[in-house]
């Protein structure tokens, strides 16, 4: 299986790139769709909203040029949306386009900041840093 992923900000892309291998270890990390080849993936991260519309049909003519693709995943932010409506405003932007994968949308709810800054796992729990402190409060 091959899978090109692109991701709504930087943070994502290296939060993925371990995910992946985690979930699944017979995929590999490569830096650029056109160098999968077999059981390997891919992330393009873009700068965010309204970047990511860019982004995504740029990797989507990648993944169509590139033929061995098997799913194309977007992940982005539902920021203040709800999950329904950020689900549909994506759906409605890819529906439009011919893709030769087959699409998935994942939608962080809220941002996956947010989530790493409430999680005592994935986070320290008793910051240093001032701002780091302001952050984790809010």
């Amino acid at each position: 299986m091959n899978i090109a992923v692109v991701t709504e900000g930087k943070s994502e892309k290296y939060v993925y790139k371990g995910w992946i291998p985690f979930i699944n270890p017979s995929l590999s990390y490569v830096d650029r769709t056109g160098l999968i080849v077999s059981n390997q993936f891919s992330i393009q991260h873009s700068q965010g909203y309204p970047d990511y519309f860019d982004v995504i049909d740029g990797s989507i003519e990648d993944v169509n040029n590139h033929g061995n693709i098997d799913r194309f995943v977007i992940v982005v932010d539902s920021e203040d949306m709800t999950l329904q409506d950020k689900l549909s405003e994506m759906t409605g932007h890819i529906k439009t386009r011919k893709c030769s994968a087959q699409i998935f949308v994942v939608v962080q709810h809220f941002c996956l900041e947010t989530w790493a800054l409430a999680n005592k796992l994935a986070c320290l729990t008793n910051p240093k840093s001032h701002p780091f402190r302001e952050f984790k409060g809010f």
